[in-house]
């Protein structure tokens, strides 16, 4: 039983396939990203005079073009973790992770582990 119960685990998890991240590019809705990562990368300073305050979620490799013009690692390059930059008076926090809506302040994603649970009692009652 046990190992069935253990199969039944490594069944549910490759069911969820990509990872859900918080995109901020179209209304901060949830996205299923077939990235390996979320970004969430903070901008602010002064650009030109103007006060600069700005933040951008979305895909790992959406990251890509935000990155380079602050000479950071793109997130799957860095891993994941929180890369500090400046550009002149501009400062930018890239923050990558690896687990579903983990750019958010919600960052918990429960769906491998509610069908498991599920599984489990329907197939043990």
């Amino acid at each position: 039983m046990k190992f069935i119960a253990i199969l039944a685990l490594f069944i549910c998890i490759s069911i969820v396939i990509g990872i859900k991240c918080l995109s901020s590019g179209d209304g901060s809705s949830t996205i299923e990203c077939y990235s390996k990562y979320c970004f969430i990368a903070h901008v602010n300073g002064n650009y030109e005079g103007n006060t600069v305050s700005k933040t951008l979620q979305g895909c790992g490799n959406e990251a890509d073009s935000y990155v380079q013009e602050f000479g950071a690692q793109t997130c799957d390059e860095y891993g994941t973790g929180t890369q500090k930059k400046s550009r002149g008076k501009l400062h930018a926090d890239l923050y990558c992770c690896d687990t579903d809506l983990c750019n958010s302040a919600t960052t918990s994603s429960f769906l491998g582990i509610s069908v498991f649970v599920v599984f489990i009692k329907l197939y043990f009652l």
